[in-house]
């Protein structure tokens, strides 16, 4: 009872009037009260509800006006960040600048963590609350503004609603300039919080930096180290020695247990197990050797040695697998990328998961023809390779071709392929790139989602290949060159970080031809339904193509 009077009369000491001011000075040096008080962020004894990292960066951007998180996934980074806005613009006269990569990212994420705890204020706060912003007044507003690319339009200034369009952008000197301007003149304070500051334009950047250092800013990066040590970019810059910022980490696991070469000022690895459980811990432990990019800033907050130019399949994976393949009961499988425009048709075999053959096809021209022969080739090659199969694998397989829900096709190279295929009763797993993830090999991936089918593909095989379900003998030399090309980068989506891969175009005009052979490979590594032929039972091999090459066991 004497909890709940105490609480009662707290409210009913700050509790605005209509009369009255919508701040409450009172609360200026004593933030996390507010965050308790009037937010609501603490339990029935007055405890508060953040944990250690999250109260400590209330406390730290007003100690040190310039601070920089990099996180560990899941952290409650989002959640810090929704909290911090809303006490900075109800505690003194405040603007807010609230950037995120995207729209999707800043509605979805930061902004629905800010709506969520302003909503639940013990106290009505005044303001309207809106998709991307809060205002009190004209002056004195949270606006949330997407910094996907700075350069696609112009003429957006301050005060005006962002645009919902994701693909919208800002021009940042006419947009942010005057913001800083109002603010800084008027004397009242710009609070800017940058979130995932590592997937913005560095241009945002150049427009922020010389406001950074005036008196009454107070700037706030949050972010997950996805960038290397060497990379020229704001947010690295900030989080080294001698920067000026406050420079805090945040790790999943013990620091001491995976040292990091570049120190911060205060470091918290002990995430609550209701952010972060001891399950998903150990698999990540299994799921990711600890100098893999991706432990390191999804888990540890550390970036990543050198430069990020990030080979979504390295070399040091292909000689991995070597290592540690474990020859699953896979069966067969055809990898078939198409190609169009010139570019050979590549057919990729692999068995119990490690590639076996390859053929490669040029047409002369991209007609009905040649559509005829490249669907007479999947034909041929998989009544072929069933039959040469036995002769490799006796206990293994029978000889039958190898069935059409066993090969998987890019179907948007040369279309009609699969259609062809077909009409002859062979029918195929049809692969569009650009289509959506199809949720292959959740064993290997886990909760990681990807953009596309394209990328899903690259990543599985990368995850397989780590896990040793998967290897290329070194004699098969275009996949891998070609499995190397590919980079990738993620995209911070509603639902967290997305992988993509850079457009084949990219790739293309690096390289000087497409990365055909890789593509059969990733085609040919694509999860399956189970073998539905039956395995060797003493029946004759069923066919053989007259004067072909038989497979031959080779050395790695």
């Amino acid at each position: 009872m004497r909890i709940e009077t105490a609480l009662g009369e707290a409210l009913a000491r700050v509790a605005p009037t209509e009369s009255q001011s919508p701040w409450f000075p009172r609360y200026v040096g004593h933030e996390l009260d507010f965050c308790g008080e009037v937010l609501g962020l603490a339990n029935s004894s007055g405890a508060s509800t953040l944990w250690a990292a999250q109260r400590h960066m209330v406390r730290a951007l007003w100690q040190h006006k310039r601070v920089v998180v990099r996180a560990c996934r899941s952290s409650g980074k989002s959640f810090a960040a929704g909290a911090i806005a809303s006490l900075a613009l109800y505690t003194a006269p405040t603007r807010v600048l609230l950037l995120a990569p995207t729209m999707g990212h800043l509605r979805d994420m930061v902004w629905a963590e800010l709506a969520t705890i302003w909503r639940g204020a013990r106290v009505k706060l005044r303001g309207d609350l809106l998709a991307t912003s809060l205002r009190i007044d004209e002056k004195h507003s949270v606006l949330g503004i997407p910094c996907k690319n700075p350069d696609r339009i112009r003429g957006y200034h301050a005060g005006v609603v962002v645009p919902d369009d994701p693909d919208v952008a800002v021009d940042w000197d006419a947009t942010l300039a005057p913001v800083v301007s109002s603010a800084t003149e008027h004397g009242m304070r710009l609070v800017i919080i940058i979130d995932e500051p590592e997937a913005i334009d560095p241009e945002v950047f150049r427009v922020l930096r010389g406001s950074m250092g005036k008196p009454n800013v107070y700037v706030l990066m949050i972010g997950n180290p996805t960038l290397g040590l060497d990379d020229q970019h704001d947010y690295v810059s900030a989080c080294k020695p001698g920067s000026g910022w406050h420079r805090i980490k945040i790790t999943a696991f013990p620091d001491a247990e995976f040292p990091d070469p570049l120190d911060a000022d205060v470091t918290f690895d002990a995430v609550p197990s209701y952010l972060i459980t001891r399950e998903a811990r150990l698999e990540a432990r299994r799921m990711h050797d600890a100098l893999d990019p991706i432990f390191l800033s999804d888990w540890l907050g550390q970036f990543a040695p050198g430069s990020v130019v990030r080979s979504i399949i390295p070399r040091h994976i292909l000689d991995g697998a070597l290592a540690i393949h474990r020859r699953p009961a896979l069966g067969p499988r055809i990898g078939a990328d198409i190609g169009a425009h010139h570019d050979p048709t590549v057919l990729s075999l692999f068995f119990d998961g490690e590639k076996i053959e390859e053929y490669e096809h040029r047409a002369d021209r991209d007609d009905a023809e040649a559509l005829m022969t490249v669907a007479g080739l999947i034909l041929a090659y998989s009544v072929r390779w069933g039959a040469d199969l036995v002769e490799l694998y006796p206990e293994r397989w029978d000889g039958q071709p190898i069935p059409g829900n066993r090969i998987s096709i890019d179907d948007s190279g040369m279309v009609g392929v699969c259609d062809r295929l077909a009409q002859q009763g062979i029918y195929t797993d049809r692969v569009n790139f650009g289509a959506r993830p199809a949720g292959m090999w959740l064993s290997l991936v886990g909760q990681q989602r990807c953009k596309n089918a394209r990328a899903e593909m690259y990543w599985c095989a990368r995850r397989g290949l780590q896990e040793g379900i998967f290897c290329i003998p070194q004699r098969f030399s275009r996949s891998w060159e070609q499995l190397q090309w590919a980079r990738f980068d993620r995209e911070i989506g509603k639902d967290g970080p997305l992988i993509l891969l850079e457009p084949k175009e990219d790739i293309i005009a690096r390289h000087g031809r497409s990365p055909d052979h890789a593509d059969a490979d990733v085609l040919a590594m694509r999860e399956t339904a189970p073998i539905s032929v039956p395995i060797h039972t003493g029946a004759p091999v069923l066919m053989r193509m007259h004067g072909q090459r038989r497979l031959r066991r080779q050395k790695r």
